[in-house]
């Protein structure tokens, strides 16, 4: 899950952290039998990479697919040829867990 904030807006990282953490329980009850780790990055810097001709169109990984290292994949906005922000992070997760369970 994530949350994204204007880097001026000062906020209240335990509110924030709680807030996804309730979402969370709205949107997939029982969540935390499959917890393996949380990493909670309040103060994340979020670097933006556009689809353009330098990437043939694509994010700048054009699959989840990191091939100089077997077994890592990636997810994110700027992977994938499909979708913009959240869909492409989407796809690209989907399309990640699809390939670890492939290999399994």
């Amino acid at each position: 899950m994530m949350k994204y904030h204007d880097n001026q807006l000062i906020t209240d990282a335990k509110a924030d952290k709680q807030q996804l953490i309730d979402l969370l329980h709205l949107l997939q009850p029982g969540w935390e039998e499959g917890l393996v780790a949380i990493r909670y990055l309040p103060k994340i810097l979020v670097a933006h990479d556009a689809h353009t001709i330098h990437h043939a169109g694509s994010g700048s990984a054009s699959s989840p697919i990191v091939p100089e290292i077997k077994g890592l994949y990636v997810a994110g906005d700027w992977v994938g040829q499909e979708g913009r922000l959240a869909d492409a992070a989407m796809l690209s997760a989907k399309l990640a867990a699809q390939e670890v369970i492939s290999h399994e």
